[in-house]
């Protein structure tokens, strides 16, 4: 419950991971309070007492354009919650 110091170095917070062969960026790396509160990528900040922080990964970016894929596959893949 006690305020505590970070120092962080988180990449891929302003510039996602990069597709390949035409395929689309990943999502950016998010690092934020857990009331909602942004958090720079690097540096030291202190989170309040009684939060905690929050760092959600970067996802990776495709490979291949995906207009190029089985319409079937990116719609079973669209259904399971994944995007291209």
């Amino acid at each position: 419950g006690e305020a505590f110091a970070v120092s962080k170095m988180f990449d891929r917070i302003r510039n996602p991971p990069r597709g390949r062969q035409g395929g689309l960026p990943g999502e950016s790396a998010r690092v934020y309070v857990s009331d909602g509160t942004p958090l720079r990528g690097m540096g030291r900040e202190v989170i309040p007492a009684g939060k905690s922080m929050v760092l959600e990964t970067a996802g990776g970016g495709g490979r291949g354009n995906p207009g190029d894929r089985d319409p079937e596959k990116s719609e079973q893949d669209s259904l399971n919650g994944l995007t291209c």
